[in-house]
């Protein structure tokens, strides 16, 4: 893999960045505990989301195959039985 080098331009590119985007978020209140707590807690909602999902889901599938597999039997049988000869 060929990166691109790290030139002395790039590294005061990222220092004057750094400098605007802490500048703004000190004065705004954001601190770097701020950042990482709400990235945190974004990944916390987004696992809670996914787990509560399976698990709803999984009961929604298990209600509906209590009522779907024996219709879906009866009919795969019915249909059996019409073309035995």
């Amino acid at each position: 893999m060929n990166l691109p080098p790290i030139t002395l331009g790039k590294i005061v590119k990222i220092i004057l960045i750094s400098l605007v985007v802490g500048f703004i978020m000190t004065t705004i209140g954001v601190g770097p505990d701020t950042v990482w707590r709400w990235v945190i807690d974004a990944v916390d909602a987004i696992v809670r989301l996914a787990r509560h999902i399976l698990t709803d889901g999984l009961e929604y599938i298990l209600v509906g195959a209590a009522v779907v597999v024996p219709v879906y039997v009866i009919v795969y049988v019915t249909r059996l039985l019409r073309k035995r000869p």
